[in-house]
């Protein structure tokens, strides 16, 4: 227990970079930074409007484009990636609760199979 404890304590005191990350290489972590959070909710508002907007018709989207507004698109761009950020949680969450289940018991089974007989024995008489 108290193991577990020292390496929690240990985890959430180190310190934390953008340098560490692989998405911010050392030197450009502000620029990179800069990158995702205007152009990617902007390239991806872009995305959601050809597709779902206009329907995959380059005229209707050129249309479209042609009287956009800037922060619009960009926050529907954001909203799309946060839908998809949130969904990929819920689905870590939903294989978490239902597969970890089956994991730990298999793991017990497998277990029992590496026992001896007379420790097996024992085991079924109690």
């Amino acid at each position: 227990m108290m193991l577990k404890q020292n390496r929690a304590s240990q985890f959430f005191n180190q310190d934390v970079s953008w340098d560490q990350s692989i998405f911010f290489p050392k030197g450009y972590e502000k620029l990179f930074l800069l990158i995702y959070f205007i152009f990617l909710p902007y390239i991806t508002g872009i995305i959601f409007i050809f597709t779902v907007i206009a329907g995959f018709r380059p005229t209707l989207f050129k249309l479209i484009i042609s009287n956009h507004n800037f922060l619009l698109t960009w926050a529907l761009g954001y909203e799309v990636l946060a839908l998809i950020v949130l969904l990929l949680i819920f689905k870590s969450a939903y294989s978490f609760i239902f597969f970890k289940r089956d994991t730990i018991h298999n793991k017990h089974r497998h277990r029992r199979k590496n026992i001896p007989i007379d420790i097996k024995l024992r085991l079924k008489k109690t």
